[in-house]
């Protein structure tokens, strides 16, 4: 079986958006600040605020959407050699 490769790049990008989105609303409320600055120091414009947790969304969503279909990419490859055993 072989992954669609925008389908996973989607999923994976979306999962990762909101995942950041809400880590810095956290933020915006006091909470994993030390996360938030971290976090700060990969994404241009990520910050404890409602802003700038959309800022990073669109950022999560751009590295989740590479990381996933990278993902898919590598794994057809290698199940197309295994198919080919």
């Amino acid at each position: 079986m072989l992954l669609n490769r925008k389908a996973t790049g989607l999923a994976c990008g979306i999962i990762w958006a909101v995942i950041i989105f809400f880590i810095g609303l956290a933020g915006a409320f006091g909470l994993a600040r030390d996360t938030v600055n971290f976090i700060a120091e990969f994404y241009v414009g990520f910050g404890p605020t409602l802003e700038g947790s959309l800022i990073g969304m669109i950022w999560a969503f751009l590295e989740g959407f590479v990381i996933g279909y990278l993902y898919a990419w590598i794994y057809n490859f290698f199940a197309r050699k295994e198919e080919e055993l």
